[in-house]
């Protein structure tokens, strides 16, 4: 492979030993312009070999404009030397166009790794800078979980000391394009996670944000068998979602969907053996299947709806009270509790019953003034 940089090194020595140019002898922008002209031809016109192919051959192109690049502003000048500096920025512009032209005619062959240009950086901020400012402020909307926020920050936002690379600048572009099409509403922090790994953006931070979701949502089941429920759903809707890139973003991190999907089989797990060990426990009368009480079910429903209107209890959703005292609780009459006849009673309370718990409450009284 041919160094194709000679030109550029022999002006750069003359610039960094202090010889003045005279522009008499050299037309510096014409011959930048004809040596231009000529790499891009030699770029274009090679053939690849059986032991340099295509892709070798940009790679190693694209390496030698960079480390020219790096070169070039190691360079220090005096402040009178006005020419040199001139050169230099004429020097680095002529470079940027010939990892542009690569990037533009050799996409498969490309390293997205290589530093984006300033006339690629430029081209990004006019087509997406108003659309990712105005992104950005939807991040300050209440519904947006503070974790994710900050995780879509860390794309979005440049940091002052790291300067871009295709790569980033090409993950945000699609990034900004789907964030387009997401319908705003309660489920934002879902889309966009979900998004995210449609993505293939497979960064610790958002597989730790998935995780922590996953074990918040477990913890608001209230029974075993809804908690199977949610991770079977949760399980379908991420087999389900179709990758929109190729690579994953971090090529040393594992893929965040297959992880996830281990993450949630190993709870799936969990859950069984724990079922089998409660089966067995409750089998072997160690434990009981449920909680036994001396009341009625309608008696038990009007004793609930008590401990909820008086905030003992503090769950305010009916519904949610209802299903896990039915799944957690049996009367004196039954075993296993019906949904539908917790319910009522709990609305229509019976003068029996209310004298019967209320004959209960009495002695719980007695007894707390006796301990007091």
């Amino acid at each position: 492979m041919n160094y194709e940089l000679d030109y550029f090194d022999q002006i750069l020595n003359l610039v960094n030993q202090g010889i003045a140019i005279q522009l008499t002898d050299i037309d510096i922008e014409s011959e930048l312009s004809g040596e231009l002209f000529r790499i891009k031809q030699r770029i274009d016109a090679y053939v690849p070999l059986q032991d340099i192919p295509l892709k070798d051959y940009i790679n190693y192109q694209l390496s030698c404009f960079e480390r020219f690049k790096l070169k070039a502003n190691q360079l220090v000048f005096s402040p009178q030397n006005q020419q040199g500096k001139e050169i230099l920025e004429q020097f680095e512009t002529a470079m940027d166009e010939l990892i542009d032209h690569m990037y533009h005619h050799y996409p498969n062959e490309f390293n997205l790794k290589t530093k984006a240009t300033s006339s690629y950086l430029l081209d990004y901020q006019k087509q997406y800078g108003i659309h990712e400012t105005a992104f950005l402020k939807t991040l300050e909307t209440p519904p947006i979980d503070p974790k994710l926020k900050l995780i879509v920050e860390n794309i979005l936002i440049s940091n002052p000391t790291h300067h871009p690379t295709y790569l980033e600048i090409e993950f945000k572009k699609m990034l900004l394009d789907h964030l387009a099409l997401i319908r705003q509403g309660s489920a934002l922090n879902n889309q966009i996670a979900l998004l995210l790994i449609a993505l293939r953006y497979n960064h610790p931070d958002l597989y730790a944000y998935h995780l922590d979701t996953l074990h918040q949502r477990q913890q608001k089941a209230i029974s075993a068998a809804e908690q199977f429920r949610d991770l079977i759903l949760y399980r379908k809707e991420l087999d389900q979602l179709m990758e929109l890139r190729e690579k994953d973003f971090f090529f040393q991190n594992p893929n965040l969907k297959s992880i996830l999907l281990k993450a949630i089989d190993a709870e799936i797990n969990f859950l069984k053996d724990l079922d089998f060990l409660n089966t067995e426990l409750i089998h072997s009368g160690i434990l009981d299947s449920s909680y036994k009480v001396g009341l009625s079910v309608r008696q038990l429903a009007f004793y609930i709806f008590l401990n909820v209107e008086c905030g003992v209890i503090t769950e305010r959703k009916a519904k949610t009270v209802h299903q896990y005292i039915v799944a957690n609780v049996s009367s004196k009459e039954a075993e296993q509790i019906s949904e539908k006849s917790f319910s009522n009673a709990y609305y229509v309370h019976h003068p029996e019953d209310i004298r019967r718990v209320s004959e209960f409450l009495a002695k719980m009284l007695a007894m707390a003034q006796k301990l007091y």
